[in-house]
């Protein structure tokens, strides 16, 4: 998920990773704001970095709903190294469609593991997902609340970009 934190006078929409000891390990600050439908652009401040965090499984690197339509944001987390990357997000259910379609295309064409969780509820998709770094779903939720658990092989990951390196070359 994600919530607001205050820097000085400016707010931003952040997502923050901790391990498994509880202790932050990181944050991202959301880079693209929507301003369909939505008072983001006037109230939040626009996140300058894309990070990736190392952590004893891979390296992960982080955007935020709005931030899955630009997939800049996720080949400069690819070319700093990220295997997977981790969207949280607040999509609506008239967006299902759009939602599918780029989770899984930024996974194919950042050749990585994309682990994607909109909320439920109300207007809220559900939806949430892992699809693999070919663009298949591996595990999935409906609309409804729920806890997703699956395997991903960063072994197979890794074989597959030192083959085919099309991630690299945009």
């Amino acid at each position: 998920g994600s919530l607001i934190e205050r820097d000085g006078e400016s707010y931003y929409n952040t997502s923050l990773l901790f391990d498994r000891h509880g202790e932050l390990i990181g944050k991202y600050r959301k880079s693209h704001l929507l301003s369909y439908h939505s008072q983001e652009k006037s109230v939040l401040s626009v996140g300058e970095d894309r990070p990736t965090f190392p952590t004893p499984l891979a390296r992960l690197g982080i955007a935020i709903c709005y931030d899955l339509r630009f997939p800049e944001v996720f080949s400069a987390m690819a070319a700093a190294g990220a295997e997977v990357f981790v969207v949280p997000a607040a999509w609506p259910i008239t967006r299902w469609e759009a939602w599918t379609a780029l989770c899984h295309a930024r996974a194919v064409e950042n050749e990585a593991y994309v682990l994607a969780c909109d909320g439920t509820g109300g207007s809220l998709l559900g939806r949430s997902m892992v699809v693999d770094p070919s663009g298949v779903t591996i595990a999935s939720l409906g609309g409804e609340e729920g806890v997703l658990r699956t395997r991903i092989d960063l072994e197979r990951l890794r074989g597959f970009r030192e083959e085919f390196t099309a991630w690299r070359e945009h």
